[in-house]
């Protein structure tokens, strides 16, 4: 949100990336300017007036004047909370074009703090003030749904994703033979269908925990998953971090 801001004022400023971190650059009259320091994140809205190691001339002022929006203050953090917090619905005063950058980066910092929204999402919740009403409610409405959600450091209790997946592929399989022992061995159809039952019950606490780890998933679709695996496991078992099984291994004979 800063760089756009800058690129409006400086129509050749450009991005260096050096993932995580983000240098700026500025070109003027053919000359490049660099940051005095690599950026964190742009998604986190730092302030960044005092980075500049060099003068860039011309455009000093405009520059200055534009970040200057940017900068957030304690007021500002304490109106998104509570704008963040009100019941769905309630209807806000549109702010004014000069508070709109402040009350923006508050919102999208505070959400992002709440874990309400993914940092991905800034680029298009909250983006536009036109929508400032609209998307408001659609962050208290995705609040409500969460309130009972565990925060995403739960998910650091869970075995790695590829793992996950690896367990998750035993357990198709092991559908699969049951599926086959059904075909030919209608005796025993009875006990095969329970064990089945209790294979698809795993598989699907397998498969939450499977989205939980999911980092490409928004960070609200792995807390909604985590909720989903706490329902599904019992708030004991889930607080515990002991997991079930990934197949219903009392159902396997010993071979000695």
């Amino acid at each position: 949100m800063i760089f756009s801001r800058i690129a409006e004022v400086v129509p050749t400023a450009f991005l260096l990336t050096e993932p995580p971190l983000t240098r700026v650059l500025l070109r003027e009259r053919g000359t490049l300017f660099l940051s005095a320091a690599p950026l964190p994140d742009p998604t986190h809205c730092v302030e960044i007036r005092t980075v500049f190691t060099k003068r860039v001339g011309a455009f000093a002022p405009r520059l200055r004047a534009a970040l200057e929006g940017w900068a957030m203050t304690p007021s500002d953090l304490l109106l998104a909370a509570m704008l963040l917090s009100a019941p769905f619905g309630t209807p806000e005063q549109q702010p004014s074009a000069e508070r709109w950058p402040s009350i923006q980066n508050a919102l999208h910092e505070k959400a992002i703090e709440w874990e309400l929204l993914d940092p991905r999402e800034i680029r298009y919740v909250l983006a536009k003030i036109e929508d400032f009403q609209e998307d408001l409610d659609f962050i208290r409405k995705r609040r409500a749904e969460l309130l009972e959600a565990p925060l995403i450091g739960a998910s650091n209790q869970l075995p790695d994703r590829r793992v996950v997946n690896d367990y998750i592929q035993f357990n198709r399989a092991y559908k699969k033979h049951l599926e086959t022992r059904m075909l030919w061995e209608a005796d025993r159809a009875h006990m095969i269908r329970e064990a089945l039952t209790e294979n698809e019950r795993l598989y699907k606490i397998w498969d939450s925990i499977r989205e939980a780890k999911s980092d490409f998933h928004y960070i609200t679709v792995r807390r909604q998953a985590l909720k989903k695996l706490r329902e599904s496991m019992g708030t004991e078992q889930f607080d515990s971090g002991v997991l079930p099984e990934y197949v219903p291994e009392w159902r396997f004979v010993n071979i000695r």
